[in-house]
């Protein structure tokens, strides 16, 4: 009987293992899109008290972090792993790239030859975002608004002030163009290892894939590109 340790060490548990953990941030992805969205009502005051809320809920946020950055490590290293065993597994490689799921041959898209490198793009990013905004200036740099009557961090302003710079706003619709990529053929990979791919199901799954990961970038990349033109713009 297949041990659990062998079962998580296969190619096919790495594949599940990679698959799960990638569903599980792509959520957190969705529920941190809907909280951005609330830099839009141009005050500020909307965002910063969610932002205060958040701050609130401290042994909520910490297992979450906590959770997040072990599935990030696991999506990481597995996906790093299996690329090993796959280079190891087809010597010098194939001249034609292939996909195969459910008994389909289709040619592999972009997005699956790019996976690597949007997921190296990831890596670096995520750590370099979280420490601009959560760890950036506060209340002790005058970065201060009013909330309920309290003091608190105005986050607001510094998000907003971070998009006001060119430089970054460039890099952060790369990213997003990148997220994109990787969401796309993300989706798709998921129901390929759970075995649903079908020849029916092949074409609805590749266009919800699509559908999803464009509604996600494009809605992260727009709140830095209409920050930027509304400062532009004289909007306030």
């Amino acid at each position: 009987m297949i041990t659990l340790s062998e079962a998580i060490g296969s190619s096919v548990g790495k594949k599940l293992l990679t698959s799960v953990t990638g569903i599980g941030m792509a959520l957190f992805v969705i529920l941190h899109l809907v909280g951005n969205l609330l830099l839009y009502p141009g005050d500020g005051s909307t965002f910063n008290e969610y932002a205060h809320m958040m701050a609130g809920k401290k042994a909520l946020v910490l297992v979450a972090d906590l959770i997040l950055l072990a599935a990030f490590v696991i999506h990481a290293v597995n996906s790093i792993l299996l690329k090993v065993q796959h280079r190891k597994a087809r010597g010098q490689g194939y001249k034609v790239w292939k996909s195969k799921a459910a008994g389909l041959k289709t040619p592999s898209t972009r997005s699956s030859r790019a996976m690597a490198l949007s997921g190296l793009v990831l890596l670096l990013f995520i750590p370099l975002h979280v420490n601009q905004f959560k760890f950036g200036p506060g209340i002790d740099a005058g970065y201060v608004t009013t909330v309920g009557g309290e003091q608190v961090r105005d986050l607001h302003r510094w998000v907003v002030e971070t998009f006001q710079n060119p430089v970054y706003v460039a890099l952060y619709v790369f990213v997003m163009v990148m997220l994109w990529g990787h969401l796309k053929h993300g989706y798709w990979s998921f129901f390929q290892s759970f075995g649903l791919v079908t020849p029916r199901s092949y074409g609805t799954l590749k266009w919800g894939g699509t559908i999803l990961a464009t509604v996600l970038a494009f809605g992260f990349l727009m709140i830095p590109l209409w920050i930027y033109v509304r400062q532009l713009g004289g909007w306030g």
